[in-house]
């Protein structure tokens, strides 16, 4: 070949070469999210240092609140101190590109040393921190015993409610019984060891059967349950398709209180209520030893089952804790929920039944530190009836009814009914604007303190 030849060969070449190198598609940068350290979603007992790293020349941006961090967020410099808990959300920005957003849940709780240690949990929900709703509805509950066991439910007509105030000013999430519950993550561990748990409920009925929470593969082979069954606290345990179960003999209180199961693995299932040891059975079946896929709170494993009640917290340890673990974690739930192991005596109506002369306000007065909340039409009063403020302005025939409430529990219902003349004082009609004239009346005994 003459160097003529060689020489345009070579710039053909050249060309081609440009021409790819001209065409190439532009690679998208992509800047790696940061690490923070601790990580998950987790409950300390003490103030955490958190920690935050990226790749190299990247900065980290933070934020404390919740929100989403931005290049307007805090500049990330040195280690962050946490008092409280916090969510804590970060990104890293290299070149002007910013990477996704990596999520911390830390919940610090300074009375919860019992809980995490000496054994930890493996599941741990609460509902003063980590649910995500939409318009009351519950869609996410956060496992923050750190081991990542998210509650989920994408179905919104499957979806519990959230019920604010619900018990000691702390909420709680609400079961209907017939449609509604969560699914934990399909790689729920086995269960041969044991299991202890503690359940802070309120039931919604005294008859009803439902599950607290259930695992297994979708039928009762191999499945281990903690619910209600006919109005007793049950627990089931199935190993292979040899089944067993235990369950108290007490009548169920519809008041918030502590329900716990603590199970061997091997035989001996013992149920408490309040840290009150209700029934104990040494013929339980072992425990499961398979990967359980189909995990719910508040329905079986199987489907339906469903529970009807509220759930303030849930604490699940895979292994029989001490005794000296459990009775600790009872007083800090305990002290943490104030529950009141009776209920707060029914409220005292000043006027018993009767007829009266002419329409009178009637007043209601219950234990110090009660809600009293009441109705006219007859019906039985719950914690969305009106609250009493002051007298009951009865002006037609009546029945007042009212409940004392304390803490979430209920005391039972007073009621009166008032008789007046209904020619003189007719029920009420939108039209007549004829002035009334009320006698006041007074409670003249003593109510319980």
């Amino acid at each position: 070949m003459t160097l003529l030849k060689q020489f345009r060969f070579f710039l053909a070449a050249l060309f081609v070469v440009g021409a790819c190198v001209c065409f190439a598609p532009a690679v998208q940068a992509v800047t790696a999210p940061p690490t923070i350290t601790p990580g998950g979603s987790a409950t300390y007992a003490v103030k955490q240092s958190v920690y935050m790293t990226a790749g190299a020349g990247a900065q980290i941006y933070y934020t404390l609140d919740g929100s989403t961090p931005t290049t307007a967020s805090t500049l990330y410099t040195a280690e962050v101190l946490l008092y409280s808990s916090t969510v804590v959300k970060a990104i890293a920005v290299l070149s002007g590109v910013s990477s996704t957003v990596t999520v911390s849940n830390i919940v610090i709780d300074y009375n919860a040393a019992a809980v995490l240690g000496p054994y930890p949990p493996q599941w741990w929900y609460r509902s003063d921190f980590g649910i995500t709703s939409s318009a009351g509805a519950v869609n996410q509950w956060l496992d923050v015993s750190g081991n990542s066991n998210v509650a989920t439910q994408t179905n919104s007509s499957n979806q519990p409610t959230l019920v604010n105030n619900a018990i000691n000013g702390l909420p709680c999430v609400n079961f209907n019984g017939s449609t509604q519950y969560l699914q934990f993550p399909s790689q729920f561990i086995y269960w041969p060891e044991g299991a202890t748990m503690f359940v802070v409920t309120k039931p919604a009925s005294a008859t009803a059967t439902g599950q607290f929470i259930s695992t297994g593969a979708g039928t009762l082979t191999n499945s281990l349950a903690f619910g209600q069954n006919s109005g007793d606290t049950s627990f089931s345990v199935y190993y292979r398709t040899t089944g067993s179960s235990v369950s108290n003999t007490t009548v169920v209180s519809l008041q918030y209180q502590l329900v716990e199961i603590l199970y061997d693995g091997v035989s001996t299932g013992t149920l408490f209520n309040n840290g009150n040891q209700t029934a104990q059975s040494t013929a339980l079946s072992y425990g499961p030893d398979i990967t359980c896929t189909n995990n719910y709170l508040g329905q079986s494993t199987a489907g339906g089952s469903f529970y009807s009640g509220q759930i303030a917290e849930m604490i699940i340890y895979r292994a029989p804790i001490t005794i000296s673990q459990r009775t600790a974690i009872e007083s800090y739930l305990q002290q943490k929920y104030q529950f009141i192991l009776q209920s707060p005596p029914a409220p005292i109506i000043s006027v018993a039944t009767s007829t009266l002369a002419g329409p009178s306000e009637i007043a209601i007065a219950g234990q110090n530190g009660a809600s009293i909340y009441y109705t006219t039409d007859g019906t039985a009063p719950t914690t969305s009836s009106t609250l009493y403020t002051g007298p009951v302005s009865v002006y037609y025939t009546q029945t007042l009814k009212a409940i004392a409430v304390t803490n979430g529990n209920s005391s039972s219902v007073s009621s009166a009914t008032y008789t007046l003349n209904s020619t003189q004082w007719p029920a009420p009609n939108s039209g007549d604007m004829t002035p009334l004239q009320i006698q006041l009346q007074i409670p003249t005994n003593s109510v319980p303190q």
